[in-house]
């Protein structure tokens, strides 16, 4: 079955991505089958990752080959290490399948000057919304990761929240230790680089989340935190051939690309499948990367239940 284009980049785009880094196309392809040559000898890994996801994990790890055979496994680690967060995510469940009704979180398919990818949250349903759990939204953000890895290419990212069907009772759900989990999981294993987190139609109750995150990440990380009056002031600071016809842009409107989301998902179904059946043997995990790396990651993250 041929795959539904989602994801615009060209091998342009990727070559200025990698730039960055000083590597050319051929640096990198060697990065990669070094990678894949490694995992294929790694007997707690349940797969060889393909060749788009390791080039990501490649940008994220500044390409270093050797943090991001480091980010790689941690990947599989935590998702059996923290079931608080990926038990039950996924997105042939119930709970989950309703997301796509309840709000948007869709990333837009063009890149910014061929490097940056844009993301735009906002409520679609407010009465779904209100009864929906963060457990459902978090997951969701990590389903998602997983397509973002196999289909697109991105040096780094900004969002737009659009606040302007949230309430009071969306607030209820906000749980502090929720969000720094989600923050030192986000750090620890998928750190494309943050661009810009842009806020429209502000509600006051998001300074209750603002003041939490300010504890959580770095201050030039919160100097990239932006405010947006409204919705058209977004046509000032992105190009309007990216942005949706909701606000003003020349791409698709949020409904067109929800529904092209969920039709994406429905392809990765088997995939989504494979990986929550994934079992790893602790034991044949080296003793480095449980001693240095994750227990260390691990033991602060499990600090945060007492919150």
């Amino acid at each position: 079955m041929m795959r539904l284009k989602y994801f615009e980049f060209s091998d342009n785009d990727e070559q200025k991505i990698f730039n960055h880094f000083h590597r050319t196309t051929k640096m990198v392809a060697e990065d990669v089958q070094t990678i894949q040559e490694w995992m294929k000898v790694q007997p707690h890994l349940p797969e060889v990752l393909d060749t788009n996801s390791i080039k990501n994990f490649l940008i994220i790890s500044k390409c270093s080959v050797e943090i991001a055979k480091q980010k790689i496994e941690m990947r599989y680690l935590m998702r059996q290490k923290i079931p608080d967060i990926f038990e039950n995510i996924n997105p042939r469940l119930p709970h989950m399948n309703t997301i796509f009704d309840a709000l948007y979180w869709v990333p837009l398919p063009k890149l910014v000057d061929g490097v940056g990818r844009v993301f735009i949250s906002k409520v679609r349903n407010p009465d779904l919304c209100r009864h929906m759990e963060h457990h459902t939204y978090n997951g969701h953000h990590f389903n998602f990761v997983e397509i973002y890895l196999k289909e697109s290419l991105q040096l780094n990212f900004s969002v737009v929240f659009d606040l302007s069907h949230i309430s009071n009772e969306n607030f209820k759900h906000f749980v502090p230790s929720i969000l720094r989990k989600m923050v030192m999981l986000y750090h620890n294993a998928y750190s494309w680089s943050m661009k810009g987190t842009y806020f429209v139609n502000s509600h006051p109750n998001l300074q209750i989340v603002l003041s939490v995150l300010k504890t959580l990440i770095k201050p030039k990380l919160m100097q990239r935190i932006h405010f947006c009056k409204s919705e058209r002031e977004l046509v000032e600071i992105f190009p309007k051939e990216i942005l949706p016809v909701d606000y003003g842009g020349e791409e698709r409107s949020l409904e067109e690309l929800n529904e092209m989301i969920k039709e994406k998902f429905l392809e990765y179904q088997h995939h989504f499948d494979e990986i929550a059946s994934f079992v790893i043997d602790e034991k044949l995990v080296p003793k480095k990367l449980i001693n240095d790396d994750f227990l260390g990651f691990y033991g602060n993250f499990k600090k945060l239940e007492i919150d």
